[in-house]
């Protein structure tokens, strides 16, 4: 059986956020604390077979994913213990990876087969679609607080590239400015990866 344990998120206070999958291959979220060397209890979605947390701001708050009884993944956001399931509209699976301290989240949906890199707005409650000209798919991974987004795309030829946006949304104006990306030519990387952080 293949095992997974990776630590995929952190914040400035020492706290680390992963997932490990138990013998079913379920998967289950946690945090990390650095200082101390402990690890949480299990961060599981109510809603959820399987769960990954994937990213924690310095309020603590933390995103990520699940997979429920019928095997749809949906994003959620936790809040002190209290989650909030996150689905773009129109979108069969919805994965946040990234959030930051401002109410922004990252990450991707799955809108008839075609991935879409998605900020999400918690504050307002809205979707801003990201996708570079060409992009066959598009993720969104990791957003700062100056609302900079990172993340890849796969290009035309099947390559993944590298995705840098700059003036991203902000709350009071929502308007959205691709400032510019950069091809990174990660080569051997392809659309396919970004589905292996679920199992089950």
């Amino acid at each position: 059986m293949i095992t997974e344990n990776p630590l995929i998120g952190v914040n400035n206070d020492d706290l680390a956020v992963g997932f490990y999958n138990d013998r079913h291959g379920d998967s289950h979220g946690y945090t990390y604390d650095i200082a101390t060397k402990t690890f949480s209890a299990d961060i599981n979605d109510p809603n959820a077979v399987s769960t990954v947390t994937a990213a924690i701001n310095n309020s603590g708050e933390i995103a990520g994913f699940y997979t429920d009884a019928h095997g749809t993944i949906h994003g959620f956001l936790d809040k002190g213990g209290v989650f909030s399931t996150v689905d773009a509209p129109g979108a069969s699976e919805t994965q946040l990876l990234g959030l930051n301290d401002r109410g922004f989240a990252v990450g991707f949906d799955d809108v008839n087969g075609v991935m879409n890199g998605i900020v999400f707005n918690s504050a307002l409650d809205a979707f801003t679609n990201i996708n570079p000209r060409g992009s066959m798919g598009t993720t969104l991974n990791g957003i700062n607080d100056l609302n900079q987004l990172v993340g890849f795309y796969v290009d035309a030829a099947g390559n993944t590239d590298g995705l840098l946006v700059t003036g991203a949304p902000e709350p009071a104006t929502w308007t959205m400015l691709l400032a510019g990306f950069a091809s990174l030519g990660f080569a051997g990387c392809r659309a396919s990866r970004r589905r292996a952080a679920i199992a089950g």
